[in-house]
């Protein structure tokens, strides 16, 4: 697994899918009839370990190869009554694909034995991104399955071993696309290397919430667990290809959150972690949210706002005419934007707010930390949460990515450095022993001396607990990928 925490939650998803479909776990690749391999495809540097693992996934797949003529050629010359066969085709001998399974059959202990070279897959980002041209490096791999195509995997699986297409009534892949060109991306097809399947369809529905992630590390071993809350992404940030990769925005419904998160307390887990892509943007509208959340004062609240944790039972929001006008300002921190309007989502729905309380109140004694969240994503009411509850992790991630008002309009982060120092200063008025981390981007798209400078002081006067921290790498199909600014003495800066 590479990556972001959501791909370690992916992966535990994908460990129960196949667990459900008769496969088990093993420690070592030369054991293993299918390598998955889990991608990540923010950065071109993400993308380039990749391909060296796949690299070296390709020397094993060889090694069996080479094996397994070995052991045709011993077979054929053996008399002790044992048969060997293909069970997918004949085919080039030199060819790694073509003889994925070989069987052989004893006639003097009536009994069949099958030698296998692993299918490896690219599941992730980076097979959403690259889809079938992951395909096209012969012998690389044979399966590669978008985020959103996990229940799918068993029937991938099979087919990449010729093994047949398996029973796809189990492993629906019919959720409505985003496209045409993803959804015709959701088929087999054939390549060169011989049996290639891939799946890449994106949903606007799949969250896997029914589906129990078979978790690497017992409570014993490792005190803390992820829980997906959501998936996808609206905001289409210039740089990012997230909505590319992952989707539209799509949270779980309320109640299976909570009976995660009962369980995993019941199981002796001492911390958990809400996951999303912007997990503080959850937004639940499924109808099956739960309870309404009550407060000590007796007023039942919807909406992410929490009267008793402003200080006042009697405080309601006031919205003034101008206010009535902003899409934005019933949502978010004072001064942030987005590139949709909110309502749309947000409206009735049970929003971050509702569900941070809600977890936080199943055991006292569960520390609660959610990631990654995006600053437009924290009015008042969630940092009330987070101060008056004393097991929620009072360190929060607020990624600025650029100090500079003109760097973050070029990013269409949806603010400005006054409007993020502002919301800063909020967030240490009400939580004062507050840590704050950030992400920063360097070298973005006509970024001048001057503004990076911006950066440098923003860092100096927010000082950080720790950031993240990487030089802009362009992704295809971005809005950024397209520019190109005259300030450039060399080469187009975005490239």
């Amino acid at each position: 697994t590479y990556g972001c925490q959501m791909n370690v939650s992916d992966s535990e998803i994908v460990a129960s899918v196949l667990r459900d479909a008769g496969y088990e776990m093993v420690d070592a690749p030369d054991d293993a009839d299918a390598i998955l391999v889990n991608t990540c495809a923010i950065r071109d540097g993400a993308e380039k370990k990749i391909w060296h693992r796949l690299a070296q996934l390709r020397a094993i797949k060889l090694k069996h190869t080479r094996e397994l003529k070995k052991q045709l050629k011993r077979d054929r010359q053996d008399v002790s009554g044992v048969f060997t066969g293909l069970t997918n085709g004949a085919g080039d001998d030199s060819n790694t694909n073509t003889k994925t399974v070989r069987e052989s059959f004893n006639t003097k202990t009536n009994t069949k034995i099958k030698i296998t070279t692993p299918v490896v897959g690219v599941l992730g980002c980076m097979g959403e991104r690259l889809k079938e041209k992951l395909l096209q490096h012969d012998g690389l791999c044979d399966l590669v399955a978008g985020p959103d195509a996990y229940r799918d995997l068993p029937r991938l699986i099979n087919a990449a071993r010729g093994l047949g297409t398996g029973d796809t009534s189990s492993y629906s892949t019919d959720h409505e696309s985003r496209s045409s060109d993803e959804s015709e991306s959701a088929t087999g097809t054939k390549t060169s290397s011989g049996n290639a399947v891939i799946n890449v369809q994106l949903s606007i529905d799949e969250t896997y919430a029914d589906i129990s992630p078979v978790r690497k590390n017992a409570p014993s071993v490792s005190p803390s667990a992820f829980v997906s809350i959501m998936r996808g992404c609206d905001n289409m940030c210039a740089f990012c290809i997230v909505p590319f990769t992952r989707g539209r925005e799509r949270s779980r419904p309320f109640a299976s959150i909570i009976d995660e998160v009962k369980q995993l307390s019941e199981e002796g887990y001492k911390e958990i972690t809400l996951l999303g892509q912007n997990v503080n943007s959850y937004a639940d509208r499924s109808g099956s949210s739960g309870p309404s959340i009550t407060t000590k004062g007796g007023v039942t609240t919807n909406g992410g706002f929490h009267p008793e944790l402003q200080g006042s039972p009697d405080t309601e929001r006031v919205t003034t005419t101008a206010q009535r006008a902003d899409p934005f300002v019933k949502y978010y921190a004072p001064g942030f934007r987005s590139v949709y309007k909110p309502g749309r989502s947000r409206d009735d729905a049970l929003r971050f707010g509702e569900l941070l309380n809600e977890v936080s109140e199943v055991d006292p004694e569960l520390r609660i930390r959610f990631t990654s969240p995006h600053p437009k994503d924290f009015p008042d009411d969630v940092l009330e949460i987070v101060r008056g509850k004393n097991n929620v992790g009072k360190m929060l991630h607020m990624p600025a990515q650029s100090g500079s008002s003109s760097v973050l309009d070029r990013m269409k982060r949806g603010y400005t450095r006054e409007a993020y120092l502002s919301l800063v200063d909020s967030v240490r008025a009400k939580i004062p022993d507050v840590a704050i981390s950030s992400d920063f981007i360097t070298g973005f798209c006509g970024e001048t001396d001057e503004e990076h400078s911006d950066t440098l002081s923003l860092m100096k006067h927010v000082q950080y607990e720790h950031a993240f921290m990487f030089h802009y790498s362009a992704r295809t199909k971005t809005y950024a990928s397209r520019w190109v600014f005259p300030n450039s003495k060399s080469r187009p800066p975005c490239l």
